[in-house]
């Protein structure tokens, strides 16, 4: 095979061509985060995960978000202490359980904001006291009926695994 001929084809001049638009818009199908006062609101369908994956697999592709080893969240370098899902507490007041059970495909946002303490909730009295907490809002196909995964395995010697995780979501509770 020979190689291709050279050709020169001489000077070419280009000729410059200005013009102003009246308008730009940028249209996006997500945005993937938005400030509201003092809420930083991720839309969870903005960041991909694998099949399966569960909230903590979400949160740690989160800008500003943090998780750690043992399961413990930071944002914007402080702890979470509480995880809500769509307002209000998931099973107490281990923020673990939600982000390792919840599965990630059935959020909708995820929201960070600092919480006044249950004290000042109580009284109405600001006490400056807060918690840096996390609030999961699902989607709406996701609140009212069951969700969940069964996992298993055996191996040798008589030994075996099995997971079960199951929810029930009502407009009333969970």
């Amino acid at each position: 095979i020979e190689p291709a001929e050279v050709l020169n084809l001489g000077k070419i001049v280009m000729q410059t061509q200005n013009e102003l638009l009246e308008k730009v818009t940028i249209e996006a199908d997500r945005i993937p985060m938005q400030i509201k006062k003092d809420t930083i609101e991720y839309n969870a369908r903005a960041f991909e995960t694998r099949a399966g994956a569960t909230v903590e697999d979400l949160l740690k592709k989160l800008p500003g978000v943090e998780v750690e080893k043992d399961g413990t969240i930071k944002a914007q370098g402080e702890t979470i202490n509480k995880v809500l899902v769509d307002g209000k507490e998931f099973f107490g007041d281990d923020p673990l359980i939600a982000t390792k059970n919840l599965p990630a495909d059935a959020m909708e946002k995820v929201q960070v904001f600092d919480q006044l303490s249950e004290m000042s909730q109580f009284t109405g009295v600001d006490d400056g006291s807060r918690d840096k907490t996390i609030n999961l809002t699902l989607k709406e196909d996701k609140k009212n009926g069951l969700f969940g995964s069964v996992e298993g395995g055996y191996g040798e010697n008589d030994r075996y695994n099995g997971k079960l995780n199951l929810n029930q979501f009502t407009k009333k509770q969970q």
